[in-house]
């Protein structure tokens, strides 16, 4: 397996850095193999839970509603609310003690990193998902799993290949059943443009 591109995303109930997160979606690729990249995703779709190249978590609120810092806004709840009617993945009772994802989530980093140390941290902006993701690790007195220079932006990514300012490939189709706001299917969503501006 090449490894050379960690997407993550995540949803939340909040737009602070403390924010309550309610799932995390992490997906390993080769930037530059667009036909490996999509045999993972199907691999993803027909497994459903497992795959070496993927990580989906699923976190607990109440846990973080009563045992944590992390906030919540009036501002993003009427946002999932005023998603209800379109084609987006429903916020789910999450499984994982945030803490537990958490760990879950440097576990895995950790064997990517194994086999590939240089690999490049992607996210869909930098002042988002990193910055909350770097607090909720703060607040449970655990290491971020990348260092501060291997953070890079998707959408910056594919506006310098494609000379757009877009941030996406217009009209772009995904080769899955795609829901926005599942935070694994966006990641693999970005994985797909990010290997076809790269070819």
């Amino acid at each position: 397996m090449t490894i050379n591109t960690v997407i993550i995303d995540i949803e939340t109930l909040d737009t602070k850095p403390s924010a309550i997160i309610l799932s995390i979606g992490a997906f390993a690729f080769d930037r530059f193999n667009l036909n490996e990249t999509l045999e993972k995703i199907e691999m993803v779709e027909i497994s459903g839970c497992y795959s070496d190249h993927h990580l989906y978590l699923s976190c607990d609120l109440p846990d973080q509603l009563f045992y944590s810092s992390r906030t919540i806004s009036n501002e993003t709840l009427e946002w999932w609310r005023s998603q209800v009617d379109k084609k987006i993945a429903s916020p789910a009772p999450g499984h994982s003690h945030l803490e537990e994802a958490l760990k879950k989530l440097i576990s895995k980093i950790n064997e990517w990193k194994k086999i590939n140390p240089d690999i490049a941290f992607y996210f869909r902006g930098t002042n988002f998902d990193p910055i909350i993701l770097e607090n909720a690790f703060n607040e449970y007195s655990l290491q971020t799993p990348w260092l501060y220079y291997q953070v890079r932006d998707v959408r910056t990514y594919i506006d310098a290949l494609t000379r757009t300012a877009k941030g996406k490939i217009e009209n772009y189709t995904s080769s899955f059943n795609f829901l926005k706001h599942n935070a694994l299917h966006d990641a693999m969503f970005d994985a797909e443009q990010m290997c076809l501006v790269s070819k």
